[in-house]
């Protein structure tokens, strides 16, 4: 026949992974009486043809599909030639061919050959044109009514013998995932092919040329050459939370390579090298500079893969805008045959809204974080929260000493330079030295001599020393990748959270009568040959004090935390401009005093009940840096009753001068009047301290203290008539007993 000047009755449709069909075209109908083996050839020798096999004349809907293919079309040789279906027992009925261009422009002569032959399919023998054959024409039992396997079916020998392999949970030979189900939609399909919207188009590998995505999109990509890379074009339409999550398999086991990201216990990564990056850059960024991107990460996805997302990158808050997406193998000296990027953004959630279970979607515009039990979107409590995070351009920390002061609940800190160690490494009534020889292990320390450790209102008996820079409680920690998600999931002190070699330094730890420290000495990252020397003393009252001398790496994690898990914590601390200042009026407050102590009440915890002891004042620093109070007084209106020596107040932070005794309330940062008295008259008196602030009362209340109403900043009246009081006084807390 010949298509020349024949009108396009069937318009172009899928075919052979492409598309065919846009030229003039013909139909021809065949009819078989019972089930045939139908092979269907169409030779043009000027033009590219195409054939496809419907059930009803012009109605693409009923096209008949190849048997293991997707479709009844074949396109498949470019240009002339040949093109054939083959359908084994096709069932009795009438069929309809159409013989058409694979453009517009091809049309011309051609030979269709349509030969129907008695059936084989079911005799047990697989033919060349059958995928199997188990003596029968059944579907559902892995091999079809046209001897095709059946998707999740690996079919061997004669006769056929079929086995469910796809949705075993096991990923087997030509298998890309299998997450053991026949579903589609889970990101694994039900012939076990990793699911994805958009295939990566090269190349890709500049802004000009970045592949454009849309908000949620799954990308099927690959580093096919050594040294590629990957970009893709993100635009935000409103401000969004945005997850990006690398992976390259998925399987049944929910415990492979657990992941940061919020697809794990789904997905997985290679165990082992090669190792794949994700970064995110703004329109300022320069792709080919990974150090202009705004966030990025190699190890927080699962195994080697990359995650950056809300549960511990608060830098994936972005701004409407256009943002470019860059996917890379970590060394650029190897290739990686296969990833999927898995795009998500998120609305950020407001006041009083529900938190995802997964991730803290909560809006960080207005300060928002999930609660303690992470099920509403709250104002969280920040002053938990204390760390920087370096990168390979701001660690700054270099012969700098940081003193984290216990009160209030958390901690408050202050810098000040540091030459030397504290404490010598070898000092101490007892000296040990760690066996460290995993470059990720870790060691628990017990103290002796019946010392504990008191951080974030627990006493601990002992310490877990990382060899990763840091200390944890309760648990050892292996992790090496320093995000801000593992500094928060344990109560921690990333003294220098990073991936360090331990076992090619020392490590020791020396006990003295009222503190432990723990000294990193001449300990290198992991595989260099660097310096880094560190030690941390932990006192009996909770203070922490952190020295450092040489420090050659160049990122790190440092910080203390309640171990709370936030997933969207504060703003990082910038601990290099916490260098201790004087007080100057109005940034120091008297906020509460007493006078007049509860007759049978032990006010200053130290289990003797004293109606001079337990007398106290509150002092709160109201200003934005550390205050160093060395020369500060406290006078009453006969003499000065206490001068500060040595004492430096964080900022925001609370201190409670008591009349004497040894004060151990919890989580309260105090001391003792210098001159064994604060001598306060129940009957009146005036306090003033040598900065400006000055207080005079008329009379006390028994047994309760006065305060400001509201803290800091009203009048002072009784304790138990201020607004949303508890109990007759709260030293080192707001009237309420929350932390300042």
């Amino acid at each position: 026949g010949d298509t020349t000047g024949e009108v396009n009755d069937v318009v172009d449709d899928v075919c052979d992974g492409g598309t065919a069909g846009a030229g003039a075209d013909l139909m021809y109908s065949f009819t078989t009486p019972d089930v045939r083996d139908v092979t269907i050839t169409l030779t043009t020798t000027a033009h590219d043809g195409a054939i496809r096999l419907l059930g009803n004349t012009c109605d693409l809907a009923s096209e008949i599909p190849e048997p293991g293919q997707a479709d009844g079309c074949s396109d498949g040789t470019a240009g002339a030639g040949t093109e054939t279906l083959v359908f084994n027992a096709l069932p009795a009925g009438t069929y309809y061919v159409v013989v058409d261009g694979t453009t517009a422009a091809d049309e011309g002569a051609f030979t269709l050959d349509i030969a129907a032959a008695v059936t084989t399919c079911g005799d047990g023998t697989v033919d060349a044109t059958e995928g199997c054959d188990d003596m029968n024409t059944m579907a559902g039992d892995g091999c079809d009514a046209m001897c095709a396997v059946e998707p999740g079916y690996t079919c061997t020998g004669d006769p056929s013998v079929c086995v469910l392999s796809c949705g075993n949970g096991v990923i087997d030979a030509g298998e890309e995932c299998d997450d053991g189900n026949l579903f589609d939609g889970d990101r694994c399909s039900m012939s076990c092919a990793l699911e994805f919207t958009l295939a990566e188009t090269e190349a890709n590998d500049s802004v000009a040329t970045a592949n454009a995505v849309m908000n949620t999109e799954i990308v099927k990509g690959a580093i096919d050459v050594v040294g590629d890379f990957d970009i893709y074009e993100l635009t935000l339409a409103a401000d969004s939370w945005v997850a990006l999550e690398l992976y390259s398999f998925i399987d049944a086991n929910p415990n492979n390579n657990p992941s940061d990201g919020t697809l794990d216990g789904i997905v997985d990564c290679m165990s082992a090298s090669p190792d794949v990056d994700v970064r995110i850059f703004d329109t300022t960024g320069d792709v080919t500079n990974n150090s202009t991107a705004l966030v990025s990460d190699d190890l927080d996805g699962s195994g080697y893969c990359g995650y950056v997302g809300p549960n511990n990158d608060p830098a994936t808050y972005l701004a409407a805008g256009t943002y470019y997406i860059k996917v890379n193998e970590f060394g650029d000296n190897q290739t990686f045959p296969l990833y999927i990027l898995d795009i998500q953004t998120f609305a950020p959630l407001g006041a009083g809204m529900t938190c995802d279970p997964n991730f803290d979607l909560c809006d960080p515009s207005l300060n928002l974080g999930c609660d303690a039990a992470g099920m509403t979107c709250v104002v969280p409590p920040v002053d938990r929260a204390n760390y920087e995070q370096f990168t390979a351009s701001d660690q700054d920390i270099t012969n700098t000493q940081i003193t984290y002061i216990a009160g209030n609940g958390t901690y408050g800190a202050y810098a000040t330079p540091a030459t030397a160690y504290p404490d010598a490494p070898g000092s101490g009534t007892t000296t040990t030295t760690l066996s460290l020889t995993d470059d990720d292990g870790n060691e628990e320390y017990v103290f002796g001599g019946g010392f504990t450790f008191p951080f974030f209102g627990t006493a601990y008996g002992s310490v877990f020393v990382n060899g990763n820079g840091n200390l944890t409680f309760g648990a050892g920690d292996t992790d090496f990748s320093e995000s801000v998600s593992d500094h928060f999931d344990q109560p921690r002190i990333s003294a220098f959270f990073d991936d360090l070699s331990p076992q090619n330094g020392i490590v020791t730890v020396d006990e003295f009568a009222d503190h432990v420290t723990i000294t990193y000495d001449s300990v290198p990252g992991f595989n260099a040959s660097d310096d880094n020397d560190f030690q941390i003393q932990l006192f009996a009252d909770g203070t922490i004090v952190v020295t450092y001398l040489t420090m050659s790496q160049t990122d790190g994690l440092i910080g203390v935390s309640a171990g709370d898990a936030l997933l969207n914590p504060p703003p990082e601390t910038d601990f290099s401009s916490l260098a201790p200042v004087a007080p100057v009026m109005g940034n120091l407050v008297i906020n509460e005093f007493l006078p007049d102590p509860t007759p049978t009440a032990d006010g200053n915890c130290d289990g003797v009940v004293s109606s001079t002891e337990d007398e106290f004042i509150e002092l709160v620093n109201v200003s934005g840096a550390p205050l160093d109070l060395t020369g500060v007084t406290i006078s009453d209106a006969v003499s000065v009753r206490h001068t500060f020596t040595g004492t430096v107040l964080p900022a925001g932070m609370p201190i409670v001068i008591y009349g004497a005794g040894t004060p151990s309330c919890a989580g309260v940062y105090a001391e003792i009047a210098s001159t064994g008295s604060l001598g306060l008259n129940n009957g009146g008196d005036t306090i003033t301290l040598s900065t400006g602030d000055t207080e005079t009362y008329a009379a006390s209340p028994d047994g309760a203290s006065l305060t400001r109403d509201p803290d800091l900043t009203g009048m002072f009246i009784d304790h138990t008539m201020a607004t949303g009081s508890v109990g007759t006084e709260s030293p080192g807390f707001r009237v309420d007993g929350s932390p300042f």
